[in-house]
């Protein structure tokens, strides 16, 4: 390490903010396909799910082995006659940011789609809604087809653990919304994406990103803006971000999500425009550092 006056050179720029450059794809459109995650730098590594469990009118049935064995389809996402009110429940004891889903028969709702379920979450006193603007379910309520699909989103600031069918965890539940399924949904294996699981850029030194800069050459349409998680892979803490709609060039200083030295960090879309993106995309993070 070089020295300045008797100090290092790290010691010397404390409370400096040091630009750190990130690259992004030609476009930020990251659901172009049914088996895209939405991380666009670094990775989330899918998990074994801990807990597993279908709700049939308030028994419950513990599906986490088939749900990790990956053959067959015997993950039944909704009961053969689903009411009102029956759940699919995915448990992790980290928190998580998707589930990864291998269909082997999409559901027929006479309802149509997305309708016939709805994502929650517990906040500590119910059960409520997960499905933000910042949610992305690209199975359509189980029904879009078989293959491999996600449901993203931004973890709730909300959120909290609590204890179904004797275990405390946290966690999401696909609960009947319409009770008209004609074809029961079904899977083969489940996967999480937890927020401290997988890889990503590394970082030269202990810091506090305070603030994010973007930039691109195309604008995107004005649909919605693009919202990201910037995730402290090592950590398993996250801060989001927002880049307005239309706008070639932005600033969000928001956010605060610390990092040491080492730690590796990866970048998540869960919100985007929806028809055209922003495009020759870059980032600047603005990295406050810290205190040895």
């Amino acid at each position: 390490m070089n020295k300045l006056r008797g100090r290092t050179l790290i010691e010397d720029l404390q409370g400096v903010t040091i630009p750190i450059p990130m690259s992004l794809p030609a476009t930020l459109n990251h659901r172009g396909g049914a088996a895209v995650d939405g991380v666009l730098i670094g990775s989330l590594t899918p998990q074994a799910i801990d807990y597993a469990f279908a709700d049939d009118g308030g028994v419950f049935t513990d599906e986490t082995t088939p749900a990790n064995e990956g053959t067959g389809g015997d993950v039944t996402l909704m009961p053969a006659t689903e009411v009102i009110n029956d759940a699919y429940y995915f448990g992790q004891t980290g928190k998580f940011c998707g589930i990864q889903i291998d269909m082997t028969a999409a559901g027929v709702s006479t309802g149509g789609g997305a309708a016939a379920i709805t994502w929650e979450y517990w906040n500590g006193a119910a059960w409520v809604s997960l499905e933000t603007a910042q949610f992305t379910d690209s199975s359509t309520g189980f029904t879009a087809g078989t293959g491999t699909y996600f449901v993203t989103f931004n973890p709730p600031s909300g959120w909290a653990q609590t204890t179904v069918n004797s275990q405390s965890a946290w966690w999401v539940r696909a609960r009947c919304a319409v009770g008209d399924f004609t074809t029961t949904p079904t899977a083969a294996q489940v996967w999480i994406l937890e927020l401290n699981a997988g890889s990503g850029i590394r970082m030269p030194f202990d810091c506090e990103i305070r603030g994010v800069q973007a930039h691109a050459t195309t604008a995107s349409a004005t649909n919605n803006d693009s919202v990201f998680l910037l995730v402290n892979v090592t950590a398993g803490t996250f801060a989001v971000f927002t880049w307005t709609k239309g706008d070639v060039m932005d600033r969000d200083a928001t956010m605060t999500l610390s990092a040491s030295v080492g730690d590796e960090l990866a970048l998540m879309l869960v919100q985007e425009d929806g028809t055209t993106e922003f495009a020759d995309c870059g980032l600047i993070l603005e990295a406050y550092l810290l205190a040895a």
